[in-house]
């Protein structure tokens, strides 16, 4: 029977994957170092509930996400735009969003033409 914890580690890589997230981005986010997250995600590290709760939230998940193998469906896109777009905005303040907004509204208006 694998460990636990590897299981989980490899659970938490899928989900990282699959949200277009580097370990780098993710454990900033969640405030741990890229090392801890590397070595949990390889199943070396036992992650405290608290770090769970973070790593649920920083990928978007349930946290029973990071107990239960995903179903095909929800790991077959490799690159998840949507997810990836969230995650970059997160990181954003209300102007920098409002100027996002604009962008997004002008190539709308310029692809109708």
């Amino acid at each position: 029977m694998e460990n636990i914890y590897k299981s989980i580690g490899k659970l938490i890589k899928e989900h990282r994957k699959n949200a277009g997230m580097t370990q780098q981005e993710l454990s900033e986010q969640i405030n741990v170092t890229m090392n801890y997250l590397s070595l949990i995600e390889n199943g070396r590290r036992k992650p405290t509930i608290e770090t769970l709760v973070k790593l649920a939230k920083g990928l978007n998940v349930p946290l029973s996400k990071l107990f239960s193998t995903p179903k095909p469906e929800e790991m077959k896109v490799k690159d998840n735009y949507d997810k990836r777009i969230e995650f970059s905005l997160k990181s954003l303040g209300k102007k920098d969003k409002m100027i996002i907004m604009d962008i997004i509204a002008k190539m709308k208006k310029y692809r109708k033409k």
